[in-house]
Formats: C-alpha cells, structure tokens, sequence
C-alpha cells in the first residue's frame, strides 16, 4: 500500500464516519429495525440499485441502512448476496463506460478535490 492508498482508504473511512453521523442528526429512522429486517432493506436498496443504479430513492435509503448497520456493528450479508453485488458492479461500469470524456473528467476532478479536502482537514492544527 501506498501513500495515495492510504489516502483514499482514509478519505472513504471518513466519509462513513460523515454519513453516520449524519444519519443520527436526523434521529436514525431505521433504529426500531430489527437486524434481520436491516439486512433486508439492503439487500432490497441493493436490488433496487442493480435495477436503475441512477435511482434517487436508493442513493438516499442506502446510506441510512449502511449507517444503522455500521453502528450496530453489523455486516452487510456480501457473501449471500455476492451475485446482486456482482450484478451492481456491473451496472456502476456500464454507466462509467456510458459517460462523455468530460464528464468521466468532471467525476475526476470532483473525487480528486474532495480527497484534497479531505487531506486539509487532517492537516488542521487540532485545539
């Protein structure tokens, strides 16, 4: 692993931690969830993504189920689902492959600069 792979692995790790606490400002809404009925609305926002990976719907519930499950220290059941996964994989590279030069540039420049952004942050001077 490199620098740039610690970079974006810390960039992803903080922006869980940004979603989540997001989720409980907003009074997490799927706490009264079971576990087995968390693990299914997953799998059903997943289906959903597989079926229009561009659905507003699931962008927003599946950030909500990831943070629920997240802070009750539940995994999401990957290998059960290793095919829907695979299936949404595919899909996200259809849309990759379906987009412009510059908009494939735009997307770029965008996750670089919030990367960049995130590196900032850390180097903050903490109080």
């Amino acid at each position: 692993m490199n620098a740039s792979d610690d970079a974006v692995r810390g960039f992803l790790a903080d922006a869980d931690v940004e979603k989540t606490a997001e989720y409980m400002r907003r009074g997490r809404r799927l706490a009264g969830m079971s576990d087995d009925g968390l693990r299914a609305a997953w799998v059903a926002a997943l289906k959903l993504m597989v079926n229009d990976p561009a659905s507003a719907a699931a962008r927003m519930l599946h950030p909500a189920i990831w943070a629920e499950m997240n802070l009750r220290g539940l995994e999401p059941p990957w290998g059960a689902e290793r095919e829907l996964c695979d299936q949404w994989r595919e899909s996200a590279l259809e849309i990759l492959k379906s987009m412009s030069p510059d908009e494939y540039a735009d997307m770029e420049e965008g996750l670089a600069a919030d990367i960049v952004e995130y590196q900032t942050k850390l180097n903050q001077p903490k109080n």
